[in-house]
């Protein structure tokens, strides 16, 4: 788990402490401890995550924090202090468990319910952000206000409850600024996962290493610590980084111990949480979330080329892109669409080849006949021989400008077409 601070300082000891905390993230996802499948608990975190073209230019303490259950905290040099003691709360749990994480996104009035079973002998709430403590209120089941604070920032709350009363219990907010809440907690009951998928040789399971591919049938296997205080673990929910739900499955309960479940599942290609569901002994509602992520390996990645050019109206933009197949050999088939009626955009062949392990490079065209300001994401969507879908996108904004034409003397006023690399476009980005 990586908790970084963030100050706003710029000085020499500010950068050293970001550059640390960096070289603690990349070492701390190459965890070496094993669960009861033989696999290294933190496989699916690794480095390769940092590079992946969907995080270019964003924040990358943000996502690798949320890729390994952490948090970023925001702080001044005044409180740093208070802000870095969030590490100091959570040596309390010595039985570490991940009850939820979710985002708040700025809105009035939002209410975030969380479930509390009775094996959870102690519980932290925290909440990250630009924090402003007057807006937020943590009630217990029975409407109880709390404000137990084991720290009290200006970048985190977190709330600490020994013995909390199992229920539904609720955060309040009432301002419109957006946060982060992970809810983790002491307790006997967790749980393993480990991807499995058919031999077809032998027709036995065998586990897959590394990062499960998305887009193909996989089997989900769940281990259950501390059955003995769940009376049932009846689902497993896949939620993206930030907490919104993607997709639920029913577990079924495998052999004669109840704490082994199995579900059929096909990962989407995109970073995940693993969320299992279920009632403690007392018939409270029990939750359990992973802590780190699993970061699916796609079978086919899209990627523009690294592209900036200037049109005039009626003259052609080149987009270059590449698609690389991880997966299997066959036909795959492309399709360019455009958010602007103004910007018109179009591919060809839509139907091509490709070897596993091979890759194809082609350009979508980009023509306009507008005089006036627009902007638009230009989208190219390949679709590989499994029906397994990728995307990566530009957006191409047209713009006024004045500059000399080389096929005439002096200058001319025309608009022009910039292109902006758009990052955020592919979920993930396989290996090549």
């Amino acid at each position: 788990m990586i908790t970084a601070t963030v100050t706003n300082s710029m000085a020499a000891t500010t950068t050293t402490l970001a550059l640390l905390s960096l070289c603690a993230i990349v070492s701390g996802l190459q965890f070496n401890g094993q669960n009861r499948f033989g696999n290294k608990l933190d496989d699916n975190v690794n480095s390769h995550d940092i590079n992946k073209r969907s995080e270019k230019g964003s924040d990358v303490y943000s996502h690798l924090a949320a890729l390994s259950g952490g948090s970023v905290i925001g702080s001044n040099k005044t409180d740093v202090d208070h802000a870095s003691s969030i590490t100091v709360a959570e040596a309390a749990l010595t039985s570490p468990v991940t009850v939820m994480v979710t985002h708040v996104n700025a809105a009035t009035s939002r209410d975030v319910t969380f479930s509390v079973d009775s094996a959870l002998t102690l519980i932290l709430v925290e909440v990250t952000g630009h924090v402003t403590k007057s807006s937020i209120e943590l009630s217990d089941p029975t409407g109880v206000a709390i404000d137990t604070l084991a720290v009290d920032s200006a970048g985190a709350l977190v709330y600490k409850i020994v013995k909390p009363t199992p229920g539904n219990w609720t955060l309040h907010f009432s301002d419109k600024l957006q946060y982060d809440v992970i809810v983790k907690g002491n307790s006997d009951v967790s749980f393993q996962s480990q991807f499995v998928k058919v031999n077809p040789v032998t027709g036995y399971d065998i586990s897959v290493p590394g990062n499960p591919p998305a887009g193909t049938n996989l089997t989900l296997a769940i281990e259950v610590n501390g059955a003995d205080k769940t009376q049932n673990i009846t689902s497993v929910t896949l939620y993206t980084l930030n907490g919104d739900v993607i997709k639920s499955a029913v577990l079924t309960h495998v052999g004669r111990r109840g704490a082994l479940y199995k579900a059929a599942m096909i990962l989407p290609a995109q970073a995940i949480r693993i969320g299992i569901t279920g009632e403690d002994n007392h018939g409270s509602p029990l939750t359990r979330v992973s802590g780190t992520a699993v970061s699916p390996e796609t079978e086919i990645s899209v990627t523009f080329h690294d592209t900036e050019g200037i049109i005039h109206p009626g003259r052609a933009l080149i987009l270059p892109y590449t698609v690389v197949n991880h997966g299997e050999s066959g036909n795959f088939t492309i399709t360019v669409t455009s958010e602007s009626t103004t910007l018109h955009a179009s591919t060809s062949p839509a139907v091509f080849s490709i070897n596993k392990n091979d890759s194809y490079t082609s350009n979508v065209t980009v023509t306009t006949t507008t005089s006036t300001e627009t902007a638009g994401n230009i989208q190219v969507t390949v679709t590989g021989p499994s029906g397994f879908t990728q995307f990566d996108t530009v957006l191409v904004t047209t713009t006024p400008v004045t500059r000399p034409d080389p096929g005439n003397s002096g200058t001319v006023g025309a608009p022009a077409v910039f292109v902006i690399m758009v990052t955020a476009a592919l979920a993930i980005i396989s290996k090549v």
